[in-house]
This record gives structure tokens, C-alpha cells and sequence, in this order.
């Protein structure tokens, strides 16, 4: 199995909405809340050859004025960790070698 990684239909349809909202260039609307725990809890937990398009959803979501409002709130998860790790090789949740 996934390690209870995998999407359910709601974050998937959360995915999608996102997508669509950021990748279109629409900055005006608001993504859904679900996708944020989906990537936190899941998304950014995946193999580092699985996690790329969340990391990209991600990068542009950040520059979403009401995306970037619940990443720099203190009740959000910082995936910042997550990326980090995923960008030196190791699974999202866990630091690679020597971290």
C-alpha cells in the first residue's frame, strides 16, 4: 500500500480545484481549505518521484494572496521541512542522510 498517502476523493477534487485556480492565473480566487492538509499531511510525504506536481502546485499557491495567508499563519503546518527533504532526496517526512 500507500502508507495511507494516497488521496481521497475530496482531496483529490481539493487538487484539482487548486490547480485549476493557480495554473490558471486566477490570484482573485480562493483554493479550497482541503488542500492544504492534503499537502502537508500527504502530498509533500510522498517518494521524491512521486512529489513533484505537489511540489509545483505548492510554488504557486504560495503566490496566492489568500494561500500565502494560511501558510504564514501560525496554526499552519510549515512544509517547508517537507520540501527540503524531498529536495535533498529522502521522503518528504523524513530528513535524508546526515539530516
Amino acid at each position: 500500500g500507500g502508507g495511507g498517502l494516497g488521496l481521497d476523493d475530496a482531496e483529490l477534487g481539493a487538487f484539482g480545484e487548486a490547480a485549476r485556480i493557480v495554473m490558471g492565473g486566477d490570484n482573485t480566487a480562493k483554493p479550497p481549505p482541503a488542500i492544504y492538509g492534503a499537502i502537508s499531511g500527504k502530498l509533500l510525504q510522498w517518494p521524491p518521484d512521486k512529489a513533484f506536481p505537489s511540489l509545483d502546485l505548492l510554488r504557486f499557491l504560495v503566490l496566492n494572496p489568500y494561500s500565502a495567508k494560511h501558510w504564514s499563519s501560525e496554526a499552519a503546518s510549515d512544509p517547508l521541512p517537507a520540501v527540503c527533504a524531498l529536495l535533498r532526496g529522502g521522503g518528504g517526512g523524513a530528513p535524508g542522510p546526515g539530516g
